[in-house]
């Protein structure tokens, strides 16, 4: 079992992904922003995982991104999976090489979900 922090801003996608996270076995602590999520990290050492929207008011996923990758060592390789309804080619470029994230499009399976955490921590 695992410590998964979640940051979607739509309440049901977020109730649902978090019903999955759960359902596999992990913890999920979930957040409607990326401020939130953020803080969420830095207060839990044991979180193995983050999940966010690439899109979300203040803090988005890609910010979020930014500031683990520059952040303490602990974050420079916390896993991560980005979902988007629309696929950011600069996003998917900019992390291409980066071997502790993944990329899901709206909308997912719980199995591709599940195939993509199972893959990261």
């Amino acid at each position: 079992m695992a410590l998964i922090i979640l940051a979607e801003d739509d309440p049901e996608v977020r109730l649902s992904i978090k019903l999955l996270v759960e359902d596999s076995g992990h913890e999920c602590l979930d957040f409607p922003n990326g401020d939130e999520a953020l803080d969420a990290l830095r207060a839990n050492r044991d979180a193995k995982l983050l999940i966010s929207d690439i899109y979300m008011p203040s803090s988005d996923g890609r910010d979020i991104v930014a500031i683990l990758r520059n952040g303490p060592p602990r974050f420079r390789t916390m896993p991560v999976i980005l979902i988007s309804g629309v696929v950011p080619e600069q996003t998917m470029k900019l992390h291409s090489k980066d071997k502790f994230y993944r990329f899901l499009k709206k909308p997912f399976t719980g199995e591709m979900l599940r195939n993509a955490v199972d893959s990261l921590i």
